[in-house]
């Protein structure tokens, strides 16, 4: 027997939605459970629900606030997927069905043999006349006619609205973004455009609306007016989404519904009609999300998409210790860049869990860079066909025209990633504001290692509204807890006196990372502490340049250069000091993970203050050179710390460990977090 599970969205109608539990409860049908969705009612609903919680077949969600019917039914559908189910039937907590309702519905599906998108129900109103608003629609302009034959609609309300759990994973959830009206419009028009979809006659249920006419803002008493800010905007929205026929409907519905308020009996005629053409206007350029979820056990391909080669950075990095930690079997990854591939990690990784890495060995640098980024994308896209694409670059052009064209290469979940914050200058304010225009159409979920990275990034209503999601760049922390006899090995390999004081630097030698810097702190080191050694990890253009300086100042000795190495972690114990003295980041993982084992580190105030963790890591300004030098001094004063194996600790309790950042990663990518985010 088919499995379904009912979801009843409800809000403050107790009474009404006992009366449809109890008829629910009835059914001839026995394979199906209740799912109620409260939107946080205050009429002692979840009082009322407690003598059928206990029923197995009952369950109940709270959202905590009133987010309205749109994100119920976008919940409850989310939440039948993950429970298990072959059908998901949804209904407004004042539909009352019939005994056999359901049964109907399911033998309809039989005889189909499950080739369909959703079901609908004849829906009585309580004179049992048909009800008005839940009559389906043939296309968008026409309600059906005869109501005692079976048809194909294209469009239903969600007063006992049947559909296949696998259609729900294909098209994804109903708009939890239109708060109220028009979800339900929407959803089964882009259901029925992939899928036949029918009206059944012979399943019938009552619906128990206070009156049996659709939304009309010329009889809306003044006190919900608000509310019809939603019926515009979503409308205007769906009628745009359905192409020419459907502007031009709009278009001469907005003129029937000015007549209206014009012509017949009503006070405040201003105030609707602006309601009508604000809001309309607004739905024009409303860019709700389309979230996607899948079943437990269902397999999910994710395009991890780099716009930069795939080396040592600190983006790498991060997705490297995710993805060591990525548990979930039925994801699998591919490792994507237009360019080249020459971190030595990765390939052995992906290999050992049977994943791929697809690279284009395209040209990266010069005036063509930005094209091949967007071509190596095109081809990967269409080799790989991936259901989710998560993009890092420190690029803001890079992340949003890889979502642009990802969404219309139809990739289900597309999510831009800011791994970089930086100074907002004319040059870089100009893109963005370029670029904000059109994201907002084509990313459905924005992270941030912190927010001065969302705030380089992403667009102004994004963060107005917080929607978007901080995931910190977490490490596997275990690997850090500093050891002293690692420390000395280290030490002897680099070699490196074990009284000599030692500072240490990681980062790619690139401008933004201010090797400079260090030149200026070089003269005032060697005076007070003369036997000082500096190690510094990386590879890039600028190294070459460093070393020369080095050598005229007669110090390239007391230097020891590492790049393209996998114990990162080893070289830390055997350091004293760690400097940063960039001129932006992120969210710098090297900071992370430096403070994870226990190093007192100085960065420059340009780093975001987020990054402080432990309180021996201390900011100081570029421009304060003796401040950087003292603080130095200081540490090499005091000597090493005798408990630096505690800091592992301060960072799992501040959720630094990668298996915590890798849990929500893997939740964003099965769709498990995107309901919770803040509206």
């Amino acid at each position: 027997m088919k499995r379904v599970i009912t979801v009843v969205v409800t809000y403050n109608r107790k009474d009404l939605l006992k009366e449809g539990l109890q008829a629910l409860l009835s059914s001839d049908y026995e394979n199906n459970r209740i799912l109620i969705v409260d939107n946080a009612s205050t009429d002692g609903t979840s009082e009322m629900l407690t003598e059928y919680i206990d029923n197995r077949k009952v369950f109940y969600f709270n959202t905590g606030k009133n987010m309205g019917g749109s994100y119920g039914f976008s919940f409850g559908s989310k939440k039948a997927v993950e429970m298990g189910c072959d059908y998901v039937w949804l209904m407004d907590d004042d539909c009352i069905v019939k005994k056999d309702s359901l049964s109907k519905l399911v033998l309809f599906a039989q005889k189909k043999e499950d080739e369909f998108g959703y079901l609908s129900s004849k829906v009585l109103w309580k004179d049992e006349s048909m009800c008005y608003m839940n009559i389906p629609k043939s296309d968008i302009a026409k309600r059906i006619k005869d109501y005692d034959r079976d048809q194909r609609i294209c469009i239903a309300s969600f007063v006992s609205c049947f559909i296949k759990e696998k259609v729900i994973e294909e098209v994804g959830l109903s708009m939890a973004d239109f708060f109220i009206w028009g979800d339900d419009w929407e959803y089964t028009y882009r259901i029925s455009k992939k899928h036949p979809s029918y009206y059944v006659s012979d399943s019938v249920v009552v619906h128990k609306s206070k009156t049996n006419t659709g939304v009309n803002i010329v009889s809306a008493p003044d006190d919900i007016l608000p509310r019809y800010r939603y019926a515009y905007r979503n409308e205007s929205y769906f009628y745009h989404q359905a192409g020419l026929y459907g502007r031009l409907y709009l278009f001469f519905k907005v003129m029937l519904h000015t007549a209206r308020v014009l012509f017949k009996h009503c006070d405040k005629k201003m105030t609707r009609l602006k309601y009508i053409y604000k809001y309309t206007f607004e739905g024009s350029h409303f860019r709700p999300h389309i979230d996607y979820v899948y079943s437990k056990g269902s397999d999910i391909k994710v395009l991890e998409y780099f716009g930069d080669p795939i080396v040592y950075g600190g983006q790498e990095i991060f997705m490297i210790n995710m993805y060591r930690k990525m548990k979930d079997g039925n994801i699998h990854y591919v490792f994507g860049t237009p360019f080249f591939v020459q971190n030595k990690e990765l390939p052995g990784l992906v290999q050992q869990r049977g994943d791929s890495i697809e690279k284009q060995q395209l040209r990266e640098r010069g005036i063509i860079r930005k094209h091949n980024i967007i071509k190596g994308l095109k081809e990967i896209l269409d080799k790989t066909r991936p259901d989710v694409i998560h993009i890092h670059s420190g690029s803001v052009y890079t992340l949003y025209e890889c979502a642009k064209v990802a969404k219309k290469k139809k990739v289900k979940t597309v999510i831009v990633h800011s791994h970089l914050g930086g100074e907002m200058n004319f040059k870089y304010r100009l893109i963005k504001k370029k670029s904000d225009k059109n994201i907002m159409k084509y990313a459905d979920y924005y992270l941030a290692c912190s927010k001065l990275a969302a705030e380089w990034k992403f667009p102004k209503e994004i963060l107005d509204h917080k929607q978007y999601i901080l995931i910190n760049n977490g490490i596997d922390l275990e690997k850090y807890r500093f050891n002293s006899e690692i420390r000395k090995s280290i030490r002897k390999q680099l070699g490196i006196d074990e009284e000599a004081f030692t500072l240490i630097h990681i980062g790619r030698f690139a401008p933004e990372k201010n090797h400079a810097f260090f030149l200026k702190l070089i003269p005032s080191l060697v005076e007070r502490i003369p036997s000082f050694r500096f190690i510094c990890i990386g590879a890039g253009d600028t190294k070459e340049e460093f070393r020369k300086e080095l050598e005229e100042l007669h110090v390239l000795d007391k230097f020891v250069f590492l790049q393209n190495i996998n114990n990162v972690n080893e070289i830390l114990f055997a350091a004293d000091c760690f400097l940063l003295p960039s001129l932006h980041e992120g969210f710098p993982i090297a900071l992370i993970e430096a403070q994870a084992t226990g190093l007192p580190c100085i960065y420059s105030t340009l780093v975001t203050e987020e990054a402080k963790i432990e309180p021996d890591c201390l900011s100081c300004s570029l421009d304060d050179l003796d401040g950087w030098l003292n603080r130095i001094y200081e540490i090499e004063k005091e000597g090493r710390k005798p408990n630096r194996k505690e800091a592992v600790e301060i960072m799992k309790d501040r959720g630094f460990d990668s298996e915590t950042s890798a849990r929500l990663l893997e939740d964003i990518y099965r769709g498990a977090y995107s309901l919770c985010r803040t509206k």
